[in-house]
C-alpha cells in the first residue's frame, strides 16, 4: 500500500533535465516550496520538499517551467532510511536518518505571469507554424427534411 500526497507550491530552483537508467528515462528533481502556518511562531513558513518527476512531464517542465511557477503535484510518498556515521546517540550507536521524497504521478503547471518566459499574462503563445496551417471546415449537418420516413430508425 502506498501513501499519497497532494502538494501545492512554487518551484524553488531552475528545472534541469537529466536522463537516467538504460532507457535514458527523462527525470527532473525539484524543490517545491509549500507554505504552512506555524502556530508557535504565528506566521507562515515555507517547507522545501523534494519532488522527483519522470517521463514526458519531466521534459515538459524542463522546457516550460521557471523558478516561481506554481505546481500542483499528486505524488507517492517514499521514506528511505540509512545509518549515519556523523550522528550517534550517547551510547555510540549510529543514528537512523529518515529521508522523505515525493515521486510525482500527476503534475499541473500554473504560469506565474512572467512575460519574459511565458508571454503576457492571460495569453497563449502559439507556434507560428500551427497558426498558419489551413483550418478544415466543419462538416455540414443534414436537415431533418433530408430524411424520409423509411430513414428514421424508430
Amino acid at each position: 500500500m502506498s501513501q499519497n500526497a497532494h502538494l501545492s507550491g512554487v518551484i524553488g530552483q531552475p528545472v534541469e533535465l537529466r536522463e537516467v537508467g538504460a532507457n535514458n528515462t527523462p527525470l527532473v528533481n525539484i524543490s517545491l516550496g509549500c507554505e504552512r502556518y506555524d502556530f508557535s511562531k504565528k506566521e507562515k513558513v515555507t517547507d522545501w520538499l523534494p519532488v522527483t518527476i519522470f517521463g514526458s512531464t519531466a521534459e515538459y517542465l524542463a522546457k516550460n517551467a521557471i523558478v516561481g511557477d506554481k505546481l500542483y503535484v499528486q505524488a507517492e510518498v517514499r521514506v528511505d532510511t540509512y545509518q549515519s556515521n556523523k550522528y550517534s546517540d550517547k551510547d555510540g550507536n549510529q543514528a537512523t536518518i529518515y529521508k522523505t521524497e515525493f515521486v510525482a504521478n500527476n503534475v499541473d503547471h500554473f504560469y506565474t505571469g512572467n512575460e519574459e518566459k511565458h508571454g503576457p499574462r492571460g495569453t497563449v503563445v502559439v507556434d507560428q507554424r500551427q497558426a498558419k496551417a489551413p483550418k478544415e471546415s466543419a462538416p455540414t449537418l443534414p436537415n431533418a427534411s433530408d430524411f424520409g420516413e423509411d430513414d428514421i430508425p424508430f
